[in-house]
């Protein structure tokens, strides 16, 4: 047996001697073994594998002929429905069972089991018409019991080692340290305030974005790290306002900082004048009103106009369509610096924050200072009020008890009591009496055209190994599929370009599923004919074992050298990854933990389980 981790070859060499070298002695023992082989395999039972009385094709597929064939892929039927196993190769001898019928133009035709790739062949031994013996195998069962490990789906999944999550009591701030050492003597801050655009009014569009500059650029104590070699930034999407510092921990000297200065109260004290003490003047507004501007006039390319257009088709039934983040060039131009001021001090309050550190910091070090930095830090009415009801409902006040159980546990992601919703109208509601128009976007600078399909989800939150299954069932789906759509992009027309993809959407606060489709324009049918006909193959008939052994591989090879790198990866990549995690509920894990889980994991998953999740992945495309 030959392995290459994704087939497995068989090959049996047997003793062929001619017949004119052949004795009536060893005739006569090879015919008394072949005998003895038949009825011991007749008589022997078997509780295990029964074992079939015909040779008739397998889903569509004949049995391999040969037993060099035997290393191919071919449908196997087994109590989890149709698969086969690459990544468990070899044979092992079974018993047992009735005689199998004799193969035609055989003289005589006995067997003895062997499994290959979890299906049962027989071997027979069979004379040809000019009298030489051959053994051959023939797929007679594939009734195969396989066993899954078991792994207990319900268990929660670990955060990482070096993580530490935690919250002012007084005030209701968040913050979560990372210990990460790469690179050394550096640190990522970010301090996320949960407020977007989504909190304007109809005539405040584009004022989350003007508070974003006026707090940010308005701030003296940023300026100290001037020269530290630190940098720093900030951006506004429809939920979130996001300001970020990355710098070392010590100064080497500047004008303003004599030499080892520890910059990380000084970053921190930065972001707290930003969040919570930013001055607001009116010559500041006017200012960044202008940048702001002059920042809406540069969105003109085509890869913007194309982005926000399949945001109003995608999300046409909520408000994000007119709340873009950088918002309304009439209400910017008009709106007064009052009502600037107005929703800052109306949105930017503690209990709506969330700081994240990474770097090569102390956890206990860090946790302190960040106590000392933001618990003067004023709490808000609301969290007062609901510190308040939590106090009376515990003290079994019973006005506040009831008041309390409506409440559910304050999360500033979605309190539909401080922020409006987004109701979004998922896919897999209502989707047979509901339906869209394409939508069309022209214009003369697009060079190819593009068909974008999409469907949207709400957001799994991955906090169980079954979370992180299905997660894994998803990007398999999308492995395989685009996998097989990427072998019919060419050259040459119809088919130039395939994007496949389904991920969540921080953003826009829901899972989307989107195919892309890339030709020339008078060859779009033919494009879409291509295309859908394997998108329609796989929701129908599925992948196949080998597609999705292939891409098992893939991923996991992928996650393994992730794995291996653990150690290299700076703090600026994790960071975002980490704030995305906590943003959409998911369990953040170290590397190689998450590695040992999707080994786990995939264990447990079979082509039919990957069919059946394909079904619903893509089932508001192929239908």
């Amino acid at each position: 047996i030959r392995s290459d981790g994704t087939h497995c070859l068989l090959r049996l060499s047997m003793l062929r001697t001619a017949r004119s070298k052949r004795s009536p002695l060893f005739i006569a023992v090879s015919v008394a073994f072949i005998v003895f082989v038949g009825i011991w395999a007749a008589i022997t039972p078997n509780e295990h594998f029964r074992q079939e009385s015909s040779l008739a094709p397998l889903n569509g597929v004949r049995a391999p002929p040969t037993a060099r064939s035997m290393g191919r892929m071919h449908p196997v039927s087994t109590p989890y429905g149709s698969r086969q196993s690459s990544r468990q190769t070899g044979f092992a001898p079974r018993r047992g069972g009735k005689p199998f019928p004799t193969r035609e133009g055989a003289q005589d035709d006995l067997s003895s089991l062997f499994e290959v790739r979890k299906s049962r062949f027989a071997l027979h031994a069979a004379q040809k018409s000019d009298g030489d013996w051959v053994l051959r195998p023939k797929a007679v069962s594939v009734d195969v019991v396989e066993e899954v490990p078991t792994v207990d789906l319900e268990e929660e999944l670990l955060q990482h080692d070096n993580m530490r999550k935690g919250q002012i009591a007084k005030n209701g701030f968040r913050y979560i340290i990372l210990n990460n050492p790469v690179p050394a003597g550096r640190f990522e801050a970010h301090l996320q305030m949960h407020v977007g655009s989504i909190e304007e009014g109809d005539d405040e569009q584009g004022v989350a974005h003007i508070v974003e500059h006026v707090t940010f650029l308005g701030s003296d104590k940023r300026s100290v790290l001037f020269g530290t070699g630190s940098e720093s930034n900030a951006y506004t999407d429809f939920h979130h306002t996001v300001y970020h510092i990355n710098c070392p921990l010590v100064s080497q000297g500047t004008t303003a900082l004599p030499p080892n200065t520890k910059l990380l109260p000084l970053a921190l004290d930065a972001l707290r004048e930003i969040a919570f003490e930013a001055k607001m003047l009116n010559s500041r507004i006017e200012k960044e009103r202008l940048a702001v501007l002059s920042e809406l006039s540069m969105m003109t390319n085509m890869e913007y106009r194309m982005t926000t257009q399949e945001i109003c088709e995608l999300h046409s039934e909520t408000i994000l369509p007119k709340r873009f983040p950088i918002g309304d060039e009439a209400t910017i131009r008009k709106v007064h610096p009052d009502k600037v001021r107005a929703f800052y001090h109306r949105f930017y309050h503690s209990d709506r924050a969330d700081l994240f550190i990474v770097g090569d910091v102390d956890l206990d070090e860090t946790e302190a200072l960040i106590k000392k930095v933001f618990e003067p830090v004023p709490p808000s009415p609301t969290y007062l009020a609901r510190q308040a009801m939590k106090v009376g409902a515990l003290a079994g006040l019973k006005d506040y008890n009831e008041t309390f159980s409506k409440f559910p546990e304050f999360d500033p992601r979605n309190d539909w009591r401080i922020r409006p919703q987004v109701k979004h109208r998922f896919s897999d509601e209502n989707r047979v009496n509901f339906s869209l128009d394409p939508a069309i976007f022209r214009h003369e600078m697009i060079p190819s055209l593009q068909l974008v399909m999409c469907a949207k989800l709400p957001v799994q939150p991955i906090q169980t190994k079954k979370d992180l299954r299905e997660f894994v069932l998803s990007r398999l789906v999308v492995a395989c599929l685009g996998w097989s759509l990427t072998s019919k992009v060419r050259p040459n027309p119809p088919l130039s370009g395939i994007e496949f993809d389904h991920s969540d959407s921080m953003s826009e606060s829901c899972a989307v599923t989107t195919l892309k489709l890339y030709s020339r324009p008078h060859e779009w049918q033919d494009m879409l004919s291509v295309a859908m006909k394997d998108v329609r193959r796989a929701y129908r008939r599925g992948f196949s074992q080998a597609e999705l052994d292939c891409m098992i591989t893939s991923i996991l090879a992928d996650s393994r050298q992730a794995a291996q790198q653990a150690g290299n990866i700076p703090s600026s990549e994790i960071v975002g990854s980490l704030l995305e995690a906590e943003l959409l509920g998911h369990t953040f894990m170290d590397f190689n933990y998450y590695h040992s889980l999707l080994e786990e994991i995939v264990e447990t998953i079979t082509l039919e389980d990957v069919n059946e999740h394909a079904k619903k992945l893509l089932e508001y495309i192929a239908e």
